[in-house]
């Protein structure tokens, strides 16, 4: 019991919906099918981007690091300080962010001057022999070229070819494409046209350099400048927000690369020094400028102490009135400190109002209050403004906004020197009315000694201020060998020997995928184009008119040809099978008498009459009675069809001439059972004779004598034909030709199905081509399918696996292909060749037919249904019962050998009935009470296993596993076991046989 139930759930798969898959399979045959455009395409594009990149110069990269050092009071916003611009200064100076100082070093004046520092404005090149690539020659080049009227604006380009070691060829000179060649020695300076030069060789130069041609090119040291310039990429270390500056540049040489950087830091240190130097000899410079002036100034009031005592005969007044001369010395001291204070004051209002050309203001000299603020600003500004001065870049804007700040800074001084003197005034008369008051004490001192006091008090004053200047000077002087550069190198820029570009294997990759990308858009492209209908699922999306079948392309088929054969196993013969067994489903059971059948379509040449002809056959080798009647009394088609020119046909019978059906039938034209009726002569008015009463006696007559009578109409909506012979119809089959037909007819087909204007319409897709696919995999459509006697598994667009030499095919219905199935019998079992099926007329039928009815009986042929491709037959099961529905069901899975497909699951059941799934289940509930789907597809598939091992016993366990549709060999060597009581190696190795089950 446990045993069943696991065998139940193992084997379950086939009832599961899978197909979701489908798209999966769909792309997967599209690249399989596609595949040598897909390689031949990745492989082009892979050679040409190698190709290319071989060609390609190489690009080299470089690193530097460096450190920008803070002021110790300047914070971390102050970068161009030094020690002794901290001890004099007390401050850093100049620059106040280091996004300025990034910019310093892209400036077009440092970089200029590495140009011509490293004289990159001259460059040297050759061209390898065997990549054909551009290499750069620094500092290795075997020749050096000399310009003695050259200057920095001049541009200059030709090529060099060293011929041997006295003499040289001068070629291709800029601006002279019609220039002869040069030959110039070594050594000489000459003239050419592109002025005078001189060749010379270096140390690099060997013999290996004779007729290699070198290039040669001197360009404008701005032009180099600004290419390094934008070549130079500076960036913060932003990872500790600290003073760490990373710089990179990507040059064609190593070498040129990491001198480029190097030269710039130190261009750069030797710039801040310079701006530093400059600072201290301007300080230098007003020192001197003040000492000097003190210097005179005591010199003066020494003079006026020694004259007025000499007048006055005063030697010492210390003993007299000190008492009272104290409080009076206090207030003329602090009158005296008020004084010093505004005359500097009075003396930097007078140099700013001076200052035209906005030079640096003094600072720090013993000035307080806001105005000491101000100049501080106001240098730092001037400095940075005297570097776009230097530069000549004054009409940056840059440069005209800080101009501009420099200006309102400059009036913000003047302001506040102004009030700062005004604040002094008033200083100054408190102290002297104070003065005053302490002088009223000390009236008793004689006013001559009082006086000389005052003269030897401004004295003391002017020598302090004197000593103080000697102080400052003595300090630069001594410090001035401690100046030190803005930055610090971390790690110096070193020549990289590998190069960052170009990369091979990236760039090959990136073709590759450039190739496999052309292909898929062509195929887009061609799908986006294509209009035509090609396959059963291009007509399903367009319409819900019910399919009926679809016939394959033959490829040496004449027009209207008969190829349907007696035990024919060619795919048409199996397809014209499947679409008879359809329309038997379709036949309208109650009615009385044959079927009707007209054929039509939207244009000519669609294969109406290829289908109906063939058809007719197909039913007739079936032992029904057929007659097929021409009712394009038009163009009278069958008479090409039959090889027959037939004076009697059905627009005699219509136009009253003949009152005999009998007579217009032609008996056995192709195979016994199939009749035909030829259209007659062409009438002047088909339409009319149509559309009378006699068609209907016509039909009458066939319908009590045969089976099915076929009509070969018109195409539809050309002529009125086909709505006028509607009316004696029971089924129309509307014929669609695959790579001819229009999607947008189909769509057309569509209305007319929903509007019943013609009796159970069905489409029939004909002509359609299945393309092999190439590799493992699944497929759409009709397949070649070879048993195990054979050894060969072949798909014609379908499923197609191969394993050890045994295989087989599935698609819409699996058959044998009797050419394809002759020349494989021939090569693995040396036995004699089949006689090929080919296409014939009716006249050569019969013959052809008699002589190919030998049938191979050694072969265990199995074939299987594609349930995806499969033709869906579109009857009417409503009125079945439960019993009659599982009977047809039943049929219809051994018949077909569905159980065969792995994939096979209750949604192919419901795809080829057009049956709901709760449908299925009761017809399966009610067969034997308790047998369902499961165990019955199960019991096939043990029953084909079984009978596979008894006629093949060659096949190993697991081709018949695989042959017999089970999804695994532990699932079937379960289901063998269960059912027969021994495993399927067990079954082989003994010699009795199980006898094979039948339902």
């Amino acid at each position: 019991m446990d045993s069943s139930k696991q065998n139940n759930n193992d084997d379950n798969s086939f009832l599961e919906d899978n197909s979701g898959g489908v798209q999966f399979k769909d792309i997967l045959f599209l690249v399989l099918h596609n595949l040598h455009w897909f390689i031949l395409c990745a492989v082009i594009g892979a050679g040409i981007a190698y190709y290319k990149v071989k060609g390609e110069e190489k690009v080299y990269s470089s690193l530097a690091t460096i450190m920008l050092k803070t002021g110790s009071s300047g914070g971390s916003e102050s970068l161009r300080s030094s020690a002794v611009m901290d001890e004099f200064m007390g401050r850093g100076v100049a620059v106040s962010s280091i996004f300025n100082e990034m910019m310093i070093l892209r400036s077009q004046t440092l970089m200029e001057r590495v140009v011509r520092q490293l004289d990159l404005n001259t460059m040297y090149s050759y061209t390898t022999r065997l990549a054909k690539r551009n290499k750069a020659l620094y500092k290795d080049s075997p020749i050096e070229v000399y310009f003695p009227e050259a200057n920095d604006q001049t541009s200059v380009s030709f090529v060099i070819t060293p011929k041997d070691t006295e003499t040289v060829i001068l070629s291709e000179f800029q601006g002279q494409n019609d220039s002869p060649q040069m030959t110039v020695h070594v050594g000489d300076t000459v003239n050419t046209p592109v002025g005078r030069v001189a060749v010379v060789y270096t140390w690099f130069y060997n013999e290996s350099y004779n007729n290699v041609s070198i290039n040669m090119q001197h360009h404008p040291v701005a032009t180099v400048a600004a290419w390094y310039r934008n070549a130079v990429n500076v960036a913060p270390d932003d990872e500790r927000k600290n003073t760490i500056l990373r710089l990179s540049i990507t040059d064609s040489s190593p070498t040129r690369a990491a001198d480029v950087l190097n030269t710039l830091i130190m261009v750069y240190n030797e710039d801040s020094m310079e701006d530093q130097k400059r600072i201290l000899q301007y300080s230098t410079k007003y020192i001197d400028e003040r000492i000097a002036y003190l210097d005179s100034d005591i010199d003066d009031i020494s003079q006026q102490v020694v004259d007025f005592q000499q007048k006055h005969n005063i030697i010492d007044v210390r003993s007299y009135g000190q008492s009272y001369v104290a409080s009076s010395i206090q207030y003329s001291q602090e009158l005296k400190d008020l004084k010093v204070q505004r005359g500097l004051a009075q003396y930097l209002l007078d140099y700013v109002q001076n200052n035209t050309e906005h030079d640096l203001i003094p600072s720090n000299m013993g000035l307080e209050g806001k105005a000491a603020a101000l100049i501080d600003s106001y240098d730092e500004l001037a400095i940075q403004l005297n570097k776009y001065k230097q530069s000549g870049t004054m009409n940056n804007p840059q440069a005209q906004a800080k101009l501009s700040e420099l200006i309102t800074l400059e009036a913000g001084v003047k302001e506040a020197l102004e009030s700062y003197l005004s604040e002094l005034d008033m200083r100054i008369k408190a102290a002297q009315q104070s003065q005053q008051a302490a002088n009223v004490q000390v009236q008793t001192v004689p006013v001559e000694q009082l006086r000389v006091k005052a003269i030897e008090s401004k004295k003391q004053i002017k020598e302090g201020l004197l000593l103080t200047m000697l102080t400052k000077r003595e300090e630069l002087l001594l410090n001035e060998p401690k100046i030190e550069p803005s930055c610090r190198v971390i790690d110096q820029a070193w020549p990289n020997p590998n190069p960052i570009a170009p990369k091979p294997r990236k760039a090959v990759t990136r073709g590759l995928l450039i190739g496999l990308l052309i292909p898929v858009a062509v195929i887009l492209l061609r799908r986006l184009l294509d209009t035509r209908v090609h396959f059963r699922s291009d007509v399903e999306r367009l319409t819900k008119t019910p399919f009926l079948g679809e016939i394959p392309f033959k490829k040496d088929a004449k027009d209207h040809a008969i190829v349907v054969r007696e035990n024919g196993r060619d795919s048409v013969s199996e397809a014209f099978r499947l679409v008879r067994s359809n329309l038997e489903y379709m036949k309208n059971r109650d009615q009385e008498g044959g079927q009707v059948i007209m054929f039509t379509s939207f244009v000519v040449s669609s294969g109406k009459t290829f289908v109906s002809t063939n058809l007719a056959t197909s039913f007739a080798l079936a032992n029904k009675k057929v007659v097929l009647v021409d009712l394009d009394i038009r163009k009278a088609t069958f008479n090409k069809v039959f090889g027959i020119r037939s004076q009697m046909g059905v627009s005699n019978f219509l136009s009253g001439t003949d009152d005999t059906v009998e007579d217009l039938i032609n008996t056995d034209m192709v195979v016994p059972n199939l009749d035909v009726i030829f259209s007659g002569p062409v009438p002047p008015n088909p339409a009319e004779l149509l559309m009378s009463d006699r068609l209907e006696e016509m039909i009458d007559h066939l319908r009590k004598h045969y089976d099915y009578v076929f009509l070969d109409n018109v195409p539809l909506g050309i002529v009125a034909d086909a709505d006028i012979v509607k009316r004696v119809v029971d089924t129309t089959v509307f014929v669609i030709r695959a790579n001819k037909t229009d999607k947008r007819m189909i769509s057309e087909l569509d209305r007319v199905y929903k509007s019943n204007r013609y009796p159970n319409l069905s489409v029939l897709l004909n002509s359609v081509k299945y393309k092999k696919r190439r590799g493992y995999g699944y497929g759409y459509g009709y397949g070649y399918g070879y048993g195990y006697g054979y050894g060969y598994g072949y798909g014609y667009g379908s499923y197609g696996y191969g394993y050890g030499g045994y295989g087989y095919g599935y698609g819409g219905y699996g058959y044998g292909d009797d050419e394809e199935d002759g020349k494989k019998k021939k090569r693995r079992h040396h036995s004699s060749q089949e006689t090929p099926a080919q296409p014939i007329s009716g006249a050569e039928y019969n013959k052809e037919n008699s002589e190919n009815k030998v049938e191979n009986k050694t072969v265990v042929e199995h074939t299987t249904v594609n349930p995806a491709e499969s033709s869906a037959p579109v009857i009417q099961l409503s009125t079945l019962t439960d019993a009659e529905l599982y009977k047809y069901l039943h049929d219809l899975i051994e018949g077909e050998k569905l159980f065969l497909d792995q994939h096979f699951n209750r949604q192919t059941l419901i795809e080829r009935t057009g049956l709901s799934k709760e449908r299925i289940g009761s017809a399966f509930a009610q067969s034997s009470g308790h047998e369902r789907l499961t165990n019955l597809v199960r019991e096939l598939r043990l029953d084909y296993a079984l009978s596979l091992m008894n006629e093949q016993p060659q096949l190993t366990v697991e081709q018949v596993c695989q042959a017999s549709g089970f999804a695994n060999s532990d699932t079937f060597t379960r289901s063998f076991k269960t059912k027969f009581g021994m495993t399927p190696s067990a079954y082989r190795e003994s010699k009795s046989e199980i006898p094979t089950k039948t339902d």
